[in-house]
């Protein structure tokens, strides 16, 4: 009896120490969860940061090194350019993008604050009454001819070869050429499209040739500046 009257005592003994030892256990083990979730999430947040500070200090070295890159180009070629010069017609409400003065042979003396493309360029580097050499003439005619026949879609066509041919031969023997009438009036057009400090020359497509190359005498000078004022007079409507 007394055995028996024992055994309640001693389960419930038995079950509170098992309970304590789980709670304990669950205790501990959840101390340790919650520390190791701790540590993740300190651990990732410290992830991100760091990613993010680097992305950020990666982005500003890339876009200094951009800037530095075109200040860089831009000063070696033309100082301060844009990459391109927007002109607007306002009699067609139409815009042009020009990019043409990425161009230029010659680097000009333009400053950040300063415009100094009214000047003369290319400066004169012969004295008064000297001959270009041949080289030079062949190397700038050459030049001239691959953007002219580039503009009228016929690069390195047969016709193209044919007039290299034939400029190379007579400044071989001449030192000079004679240009064609499209030559000279894309070359005119050009180097009014080329002018940087004209307000007109968003019109240069517009511009009237007089090849008055033949005239000999001053009378027909004269004759053809009277046609030429005519022109451009259009009985009061000036163009």
């Amino acid at each position: 009896m007394n055995r028996k009257s024992q055994n309640p005592f001693s389960c419930i003994y038995l079950l509170t120490l098992a309970r304590l030892f789980i709670s304990i256990y669950l205790s501990i083990y959840l101390s340790i969860y919650l520390h190791m979730l701790k540590s993740i999430y300190l651990s990732i947040c410290r992830s991100l940061f760091i990613s993010i500070y680097l992305s950020i200090c990666a982005r500003s070295i890339m876009a200094a090194a951009t800037m530095q890159k075109m200040v860089n180009n831009q000063s070696n070629a033309h100082s301060f350019s844009k990459p391109f010069i927007k002109l607007k017609n306002l009699l067609k409400n139409t815009d042009v993008y020009d990019t043409l003065h990425h161009k230029a042979i010659v680097p000009t003396e333009c400053e950040k604050n300063r415009c100094l493309a009214s000047k003369y360029y290319p400066p004169f580097e012969r004295p008064p009454m000297v001959v270009r050499p041949t080289k030079e003439v062949l190397c700038q005619a050459g030049q001239f001819l691959d953007e002219y026949y580039t503009s009228i879609g016929k690069a390195n066509s047969v016709e193209y070869q044919e007039r290299l041919k034939d400029i190379i031969e007579s400044v071989t023997k001449t030192g000079t050429y004679d240009m064609t009438r499209e030559e000279i009036e894309f070359g005119a057009k050009t180097a009014w499209r080329n002018t940087p400090r004209c307000l007109g020359r968003i019109h240069w497509q517009t511009l009237k040739i007089f090849d008055a190359r033949h005239v000999k005498t001053s009378k027909e000078m004269f004759e053809h500046i009277c046609e030429m004022m005519r022109y451009a007079n259009n009985n009061g409507n000036i163009r």
